[in-house]
Parts: C-alpha cells; structure tokens; sequence
C-alpha cells in the first residue's frame, strides 16, 4: 500500500489528476488566500477525490516500470495486486488512509475523502496559516480620537521636544508645498514632438490637362472581372483509436510495440503525443465510432491483458 501512496504523491507534484483505477481519480486545484474569523489562510494547492475517475490513465503504470524496472504487463499485473489489497482493506475497516494525501472512508453507500494540508505539494512548502489579533471596534491610534463625524482631533505629547518636533515636519509640509512645479493639464503624446504642436499636412498634386492625343478608359461594371469563387472543402474527419497503453517516452512505446504480439488483421500504431499527452499504442483505427466501440468489448473480453483499453478521438 505504501508503494503505490508514494507513486501518487509524486505523481500529483507533476499531474493535476492521478487515477487509480477501479477506485477513483485523486484531482488537485488551486485556492485563493482567504480570512477565516482571525485566520489568514495562504494560497495553497488542495486535493480532490472523483470516484467516477476508473479507467487506467497509465500514470501510475508508467511509474511501477520505471522504479521496478518491470515490463508494461508485469506493472500492470502488480498494480492490479496491489488495488485489490486496498480495496479489502477499505471495505473491511471502513476507511483506508493513503500516506500523506488523505483518507478514503465507507459512509452507507458512498466513499467519502478527507485530504490531509497536503505539505508535499511544491505550493503548499512553507506556506502556513497566519494567526492576527483584529483591533477592538472604534478604535485609533494613540493620540488620534474622532469628537463626532466631522472632527478630527490631533492631541501632541506635553514636552517642548516633541512638540518641537511636529511643528518642524509641519514647516517641511509647507515648505515642499510651494516648490513642488505645476502640474500640466494637457494630455501626455507618446512620441518626439506632441501632436497639438504639429500642423496637418496636406500633399496637393498638380492638375493635369489633358490634350486631343491622350486616351481616356472608361471602366464599366462589365469590364471588372470578378476573381472565381473556389468552393471550401472540409477535410478534417475524426478517427477513432482503440488505445491499449499509455507511455511516457518513444522508446517505452517502441519496447511495447516489438514485444506485443499482433493478430492477424491488428494494426499497431504510436500516436504522438499532443501538449503534454504520452505516448499512446493504438491497436486498430476506426471511422465509425459504432464499430470502434463493438471492436473495443470485443478486445475486453477476448484478452485479459487489454481489458482496460479505451478509445481516443482525434
């Protein structure tokens, strides 16, 4: 169990989900600072439990064959080991605690999650909620106190230094008052000169004459030729890939790909990844999304290895 806690938590350093399959998708998202009472709470990074979140993303796969040094179908085989064993667990004692993410628990016919401060996030490292003492109602300053509404009133400490002091800031204020420059109400041009400066310019070309020799062409609506309308042709169509593994490198999908053992009529196929997607195997491609799914219950139930393949649409 706490192998595969320690592969989740790496995993939601880098992803914002991580699925476990057949029991639920782990989903992480960012919080806004808040007050709470005498409370302020960071920005941090909190985390999420979907239990509609089933089928195999191939992350926690991946990370079995990387630090086993394991095939793909050997890590799936101990994955799925290790998913039966929690799932005892959970329905045994009624609640499984999964290292330092959280707690799932049984509650009638539901899974509840309870989610640990997460500290192991990148966002959540030494960000901690700050404690604050609030000011007691109509309360200033020392020495400030409002006589109602409209009044302000400034009471200065009794000794001649201290009112020494204030009376020479005051003389400061004023002082800067009368050197500071005038402000120009005139809007600011971004440029060498302001525009208001500049006079319009106007370029006048000289009239010309024409003479007895000169040819005038006069142009009619009959005499423009109007460029052909080409008509616009869709060609993007989807296909439907039947997706049997999910690998993070070229070469993990080349390995795959050489030890898989191909049907007769099979057709494999490494689909690049598009943004920050693995790489993907697709076993057959279809047209018709009616017989991409007849082809993928089929493969279900006709080889245990594949019983998690999924469709991808492009």
């Amino acid at each position: 169990m706490k192998l595969i806690a320690d592969h989740i938590e790496q995993l939601l350093e880098r992803h914002t989900c991580v699925i476990v399959p057949a029991v639920g998708g782990f989903v992480t998202r960012m919080v806004s600072a808040e007050i709470l009472d005498d409370t302020i709470v960071p920005p941090h990074r909190e985390i999420g439990f979907n239990p509609a979140l089933l089928h195999d993303d191939g992350l926690l796969v991946e990370a079995l064959m990387q630090s086993q040094n394991i095939s793909y179908l050997a890590a799936q085989i101990m994955l799925t080991e290790h998913i039966s064993r929690m799932k005892r667990q959970l329905h045994r004692h009624g609640e499984l605690h999964i290292g330092q993410i959280g707690t799932l628990k049984i509650v009638g016919q539901h899974i509840d999650f309870i989610p640990t401060d997460a500290p192991f996030l990148p966002e959540n490292i030494g960000l901690k909620p700050l404690s604050v003492n609030r000011l007691p109602a109509h309360t200033t300053p020392a020495g400030i106190y409002l006589k109602n509404k409209r009044t302000l009133v400034i009471s200065l400490p009794a000794s001649q230094t201290s009112v020494l002091r204030y009376a020479a800031g005051f003389a400061l204020v004023i002082a800067l008052s009368f050197f500071t420059p005038p402000q120009s109400h005139n809007r600011q041009q971004a440029g060498f000169l302001p525009t208001s400066s500049l006079s319009p310019v106007h370029h006048q070309r000289p009239l010309q004459t024409l003479t007895d020799t000169d040819t005038v062409a006069v142009v009619t609506p009959d005499t423009i030729q109007t460029p052909p309308v080409m008509p616009v042709t869709k060609t993007h169509t989807r296909h439907f890939y039947l997706i049997i593994a999910s690998l993070k490198t070229q070469a993990e999908a080349e390995i795959f790909c050489r030890n898989f053992k191909v049907k007769s009529g099979d057709t494999l196929q490494i689909l690049s990844p598009l943004g920050g997607e693995n790489y993907r195997i697709s076993l057959n491609t279809f047209d018709s999304r009616s017989q991409a799914i007849t082809a993928m219950n089929t493969v279900r139930s006709s080889r245990e290895d594949l019983s998690r393949a999924w469709l991808l649409v492009r």
